[in-house]
């Protein structure tokens, strides 16, 4: 879920009993994102990347506690109150990722697997074009004393965002127990995408066989299916295959912790000589975020996380 939208949500929870309250609230809801300026950190350490130990509940209590303590200390008002104001904030954040197709490592680190429950984008439009209005006229009308636009903003932001995420969770257990499996939202006239997963054997391979398709709920049609087979084998450089290529690649671990959250994503080869070749990973599920692989033919590599997702061509 986008930073706005999380704020948006925390002043919703509390700005209505106390605006100095609700701004905090949603200014714990921002600090959980800005995990992203540790970036540079992150790929030495990974555990700081985003939505890692930032936007884990025992996490979130130890700076929230502190935080809400320096907060108390400015502003004279009571501890309980900003405490609770703090962790409306910062828990509905975590809630928030973990409604989304990313999720997080809510429980890091007693539980390092990701909670992901697929009932709304990682980064959603149609939320987006209600949070940043509102926040904005928010704040016009606190300035201007204008509490009819202020209740009318209230009312209008919290209909829209309740309504949305019931309509997303009731086409997401439509499909579920309509296909029994998992299904990937999109914008596209609720569009979603079923994934299939199998493993089969071709002569002295295994494979495993990702397949992948649109079902329109307006339309009630399926697209194309698309298919990609991905070897189940550990071979050494040099690299005799495109297959074999795409398989070494995706067992680097900088590739593997990018995907770690991620069950579902492809792998195009860019370029290719006897020397060296170029691979692109892409996510089926986020298609904003990739990696960008050169691969030797010693086995040695390079390697570049494109995030947000720039094609490579």
């Amino acid at each position: 879920m986008d930073t706005f939208s999380h704020m948006l949500i925390a002043f919703l929870l509390v700005g209505k009993f106390d605006i100095t309250l609700g701004v905090f609230a949603g200014f714990m809801a921002l600090f959980l994102d800005l995990d992203v300026l540790l970036f540079p950190l992150a790929k030495k350490y990974p555990v700081l990347e985003h939505r890692g130990i930032t936007h884990s509940i025992p996490a979130t209590l130890i700076y929230t506690t502190v935080i809400s303590t320096i907060f108390t200390l400015i502003t004279g008002l009571n501890f309980l109150l900003v405490l609770g104001a703090g962790l409306t904030g910062s828990l509905m954040h975590i809630l928030g990722d973990s409604i989304t197709t990313y999720g997080l490592g809510a429980f890091w680190p007693f539980r390092k697997k990701y909670i992901k429950l697929d009932i709304i984008l990682g980064i959603d439009p149609l939320l987006i074009i209600i949070s940043i209005p509102s926040l904005l006229l928010f704040h016009v009308s606190y300035q201007t004393n204008d509490f009819i636009m202020f209740n009318t903003i209230f009312f209008i932001a919290g209909v829209y965002l309740i309504t949305y995420v019931l309509i997303r969770l009731i086409l997401k257990l439509t499909i579920y127990f309509k296909f029994k499996t998992k299904s990937l939202p999109t914008l596209n006239w609720f569009k979603f995408t079923l994934i299939s997963e199998s493993v089969l054997k071709k002569g002295d391979y295994e494979y495993k066989e990702l397949q992948w398709q649109k079902y329109n709920l307006i339309t009630k049609n399926f697209s194309p299916k698309r298919t990609f087979l991905f070897p189940k084998i550990n071979p050494a450089p040099p690299l005799a295959t495109d297959d074999q290529l795409i398989a070494y690649s995706h067992k680097l671990k900088p590739v593997q912790r990018i995907f770690r959250p991620i069950f579902y994503h492809i792998c195009e080869i860019i370029r290719r000589t006897k020397a060296e070749a170029q691979l692109f990973w892409s996510s089926v599920e986020h298609e904003y975020m990739g990696a960008l692989v050169s691969l030797k033919r010693d086995g040695t590599y390079k390697f570049e996380r494109i995030y947000p997702y720039k094609r490579v061509k």
